[in-house]
């Protein structure tokens, strides 16, 4: 329900600079999904980028920007938003 030219926010965990930190990390993989906890996968749940990128463009919507989070506790991925999880913006067509 989302209009042309409307943005839409979407908070996850991405696996592309990495699945393991300090904190927490996502050692178990089932199809596209990466989990912290085999037992109770619902407690956090990661993606790959190019995964979320090609169901969203089914949808009408393309990224316009990621923003890296601050879970990996890595000094080689800077984290602009203070947030710990990644975000995602993506624009409807």
């Amino acid at each position: 329900m989302l209009q042309p030219g409307g943005v839409l926010m979407v908070t996850t965990f991405l696996m592309d600079k990495g699945r393991l930190s300090n904190g927490l990390s996502f050692p178990y993989k089932n199809n596209e999904h990466y989990f912290y906890d085999n037992t109770l996968p619902e407690v956090a749940v990661g993606y790959e980028l190019e995964f979320l990128r090609k169901e969203s463009a089914k949808n009408g919507l393309k990224l316009y920007k990621t923003l890296w989070g601050s879970w990996r506790h890595s000094d080689d991925i800077i984290c602009f938003s203070g947030f710990p999880q990644d975000i995602l913006l993506f624009v409807k067509e």
